[in-house]
């Protein structure tokens, strides 16, 4: 009997090589001794920097700092280039929703402005990577830098020098892990979708509300991972990207609590999934029309994000101490680990620590998105082992273990079907079979030898009068045919077929193997139920059965 294989092992195995890809990722960046068979070819042009302001030079700058900006609103810094070089290098600066504009000895040689007609086009925070020219000697570079938000307006980023595919190392080495994980997050949403709509049998809303909500998250951690510019370079996607996942994250959540968790407090679920469904229109119409900015609203978004998660967690609480509903307990223990990576991160938003995500709390996130997709997993798993053992016992329950064939359950449920449904019982037709010397073959040659010559009759029976309908086995030596033909012709030609096969065997056995048959065909008129076609097929059989008798005693 086949097996179904287990996925407990496999779980296991992935499980252990994510741990060994985690400690390797994130502990091995922690060793004192450097390995890296690539070298170090760029520098943090960190020193040497002075600021102007007005036109006066002030004092020395180590970066990242903030600056004070001119009348102008722009930040001016400049350095010297003291030492020379003999190939092209560049200069890697990273702008926080600023305009950017770089000189050398007073010549401009690059410029990154956001088009004020263009309300349409959100700032972004960038990588500017600057090709300079070789031989440079004692060059001042100069630095200019505008941001219409007073959060980013006096802010300097770090600045870097080297070859450029150095400083794209630097890049991938510093951040890529925020990528890397924004994207496991991503296909483990996907997964869980995929899953629910074509291996899960539930087909769960509930699981899309918490999967979809896994993929806003994912999106919105490979949007601030520092480094989707460099495979997508698309100012508009990169600036709008973040915000909207933030401001889409509270709509899942508040489908998935409202319609599977909460009993008491629907309506307050309801009211939050209208007003974060407006909110999004409303951010996006905002930026559309130049009248808030995507960042100049993301306050206000957060804060509606927190109070919902607040009271999440509060209304759940309630619900599972006050009304005992343990669907709200789960989902309380599950929902702790979102809301303190959420209060975290939105609590270093609003206070402008906008050093994006931290390690540790995305190390954690993709531990718990692991757990859910394993449990998910093993959920699936358990189900397909329900699953086929329930089939195998329906099975058991329509099928005859001596004969593998169909048994009287089977036939019972088959036939009033047939002779209700009006697309079959007009061409409806009942055959019932019965050995004419059964019990002289188990006396004479024992049951063993009487078995095996039920299965030969019914594989008899089956050969001959499967083609047009179906075959089964009701008890002890008794078979019956439900047809969808009432052609007599064809039946009696499958009744010689089956003496012929009769024939045969019986003179190749020991015995001979005698089966005697009666039929009816279905009249709307005269039949009411189906026992009423069964009395007469049955009738027909014993006449059949008593006609051969009489013939074999004269």
């Amino acid at each position: 009997m086949f097996k179904q294989k287990s996925f407990k092992p496999y779980i296991t195995i992935f499980l252990v090589a994510i741990m060994i890809i985690f400690f390797a990722f994130f502990f091995g960046s922690k060793s004192n001794q450097n390995l890296n068979i690539i070298n170090k070819n760029y520098a943090e042009l960190d020193r040497g920097w002075y600021t102007i302001v007005d036109g006066q030079r002030e004092s020395v700058l180590e970066l990242p700092d903030n600056v004070e900006t001119g009348d102008d609103g722009w930040i001016t810094i400049y350095n010297d280039l003291g030492r020379p070089f003999e190939h092209k290098q560049n200069l890697l600066i990273r702008s926080s929703l600023q305009d950017v504009i770089i000189y050398i000895d007073g010549v401009e040689i690059y410029r990154h402005l956001k088009e004020d007609d263009l309300d349409i086009l959100p700032y972004a925070s960038l990588w500017h990577i600057i090709e300079l020219e070789p031989h440079l000697e004692d060059s001042t570079i100069t630095i200019k830098l505008y941001s219409p938000y007073q959060s980013f307006e006096n802010t300097v980023n770090e600045v870097y020098f080297g070859a450029e595919g150095d400083l794209y190392i630097y890049l991938f080495n510093t951040f890529g892990y925020r990528l890397v994980i924004g994207i496991f997050i991503l296909l483990s949403g996907i997964i869980v979708l995929i899953i629910n709509k074509f291996l899960d049998k539930e087909h769960s809303n509930g699981r899309i509300y918490l999967a979809t909500s896994v993929i806003i998250i994912s999106l919105w951690i490979i949007s601030e991972s520092r480094i989707l510019q460099l495979i997508i370079p698309n100012q508009f996607i990169l600036g709008s990207l973040p915000y909207l996942m933030v401001a889409l994250m509270g709509i899942p959540i508040a489908h998935y609590v409202k319609d599977y968790i909460s009993i008491q407090y629907k309506k307050v679920y309801f009211g939050f999934l209208t007003y974060y469904k407006i909110q999004f229109v409303a951010v996006i119409l905002l930026q559309l029309f130049g009248i808030m900015a995507y960042f100049q609203s993301a306050t206000i978004v957060q804060i509606s994000i927190l109070i919902g998660v607040f009271t999440v967690a509060i209304l759940s609480f309630i619900e599972y101490y006050k009304y005992q509903n343990k669907k709200a307990r789960v989902f309380l223990n599950h929902f702790m680990v979102i809301f303190i990576f959420a209060l975290v991160e939105i609590t270093n938003f609003m206070l402008n620590g906008f050093s994006h995500t931290s390690m540790y709390g995305l190390f954690i996130l993709t531990l718990y998105v692991i757990y859910l997709i394993v449990r998910y997993i093993m959920q699936i798993s358990e189900r397909f082992k329900l699953s086929y053992k329930l089939e195998l016992t329906s099975e058991l329950i329509y099928i005859d273990t001596l004969t593998g064939g169909k048994n009287r359950n089977a036939f019972e449920i088959d036939i009033e079907k047939a002779f209700n449904d009006p697309y079959i019982n007009h061409e409806l037709r009942i055959v019932m079979f019965d050995f004419d010397n059964f019990k002289e073959i188990n006396d004479s040659f024992g049951h063993v030898e009487g078995d095996e010559a039920l299965k030969t009759g019914f594989t008899l029976i089956k050969t001959v009068f499967e083609p047009f309908g179906k075959c089964y086995r009701i008890g002890g030596d008794e078979f019956a045919c439900i047809l969808e033909t009432k052609d007599k012709e064809i039946y009696d030609e499958c009744l010689e077929e089956l003496n012929v096969g009769l024939d045969n065997v019986s003179n190749e056995e020991k015995y001979e193997l005698l089966i005697s048959a009666g039929s009816c065909v279905f009249e709307k008129d005269k039949f009411e139920k189906p026992s009423d076609m069964l009395r007469v097929a049955d009738q027909l059989m014993y006449q059949n059965k008593n006609k051969k008798q009489k013939k074999d005693s004269n």
